[in-house]
């Protein structure tokens, strides 16, 4: 006849005795992992409730990559622990992993590359030198690096109209010949030479 038992009997007029306290007593809150449905008398210590982000079997909510780390726990970063801004701590890769580039970092070497991170050990320090003036008579278009070996002294025949002309001469020397050019440019002649001036001109 006790009411706070787990037998309790409302009807009973009599008490025999066989008064159960706990057989009734359990986790009464549906939203609990251990929820009992038959419990009748609720006991809040014995409720179990599962972790943020997991179930009550320890699986996440959500993880829409199924990598087995809870979308709201992500952290994304670069996983790679070959690249060189690797994150130990990343779970979620966002492809910013960089990785090394091999090459000369010496700014003074005829092979420098400004996108190289380690260097490799094969600056070249000879083959860019050269003339890179191109107003020298030795200019160079391969050459990037000058050493100092410019020529100006280009000298030659700079009048175009005589017959040894020379386009790579950038200071007369006074030999330019308008004679030695004239001759018969019929081909159909028999006395025909490659000249550059017929000399009927003359």
């Amino acid at each position: 006849m006790d009411g706070s038992a787990c037998n309790y009997n409302n009807s009973a007029t009599v008490d025999d005795g066989s008064c159960e306290f706990t057989s009734c007593v359990g986790c009464t809150i549906p939203a609990a992992c251990n929820y009992d449905a038959t419990a009748t008398v609720h006991d809040s210590s014995d409720c179990e409730f599962p972790v943020n982000g997991y179930n009550c079997l320890g699986e996440c909510l959500e993880d829409t990559d199924g990598d087995g780390v809870c979308d709201m726990f992500e952290i994304p970063g670069c996983d790679d622990s070959e690249a060189l801004n690797y994150d130990p701590s990343a779970t979620d890769d966002n492809g910013t992993c960089t990785y090394p580039v091999p090459g000369c970092m010496d700014g003074s070497a005829c092979n420098y590359n400004n996108s190289a991170t380690v260097d490799d050990g094969n600056c070249d320090y000879v083959s860019c030198l050269g003339c890179n003036d191109i107003t020298a008579c030795n200019y160079d278009a391969t050459v990037t690096l000058n050493d100092g070996t410019c020529n100006y002294d280009c000298y030659g025949c700079t009048d175009d109209s005589a017959c040894n002309y020379d386009d790579t001469s950038t200071l007369d020397d006074g030999s330019c010949e308008y004679l030695t050019c004239y001759g018969c440019i019929d081909p159909k002649a028999c006395n025909y030479r490659s000249s550059t001036v017929d000399d009927w001109l003359l």
